[in-house]
């Protein structure tokens, strides 16, 4: 009697996961590093843009703790002052 050779179904998924597991690290460290004031920077942009208040407030927080004479981030608080 011949045996059948069964095959789970997740098999391929199971593989296909290692392989994107494998690759993530490499996908991950291709990207250009940014520099946390500039991150900040556009965070108050976007806040400003979608009239969050609260974005603005804590990015301008977090950003005149690392550079608090930044012209940038002083024109951004006369702007939140004048809203």
């Amino acid at each position: 009697m011949k045996q059948i050779s069964r095959r789970a179904p997740w098999s391929l998924s199971a593989l296909a996961l290692a392989l994107e597991l494998c690759m993530a690290p490499s996908a991950l460290l291709a990207a250009e590093p940014v520099a946390p004031e500039e991150w900040l920077l556009e965070q108050v942009r976007i806040g400003e843009a979608s009239h969050r208040d609260d974005l603005v407030r804590q990015s301008l927080y977090r950003l005149e703790l690392m550079a608090p004479q930044n012209p940038q981030v002083l024109s951004a608080r006369m702007r939140l002052a004048l809203r």
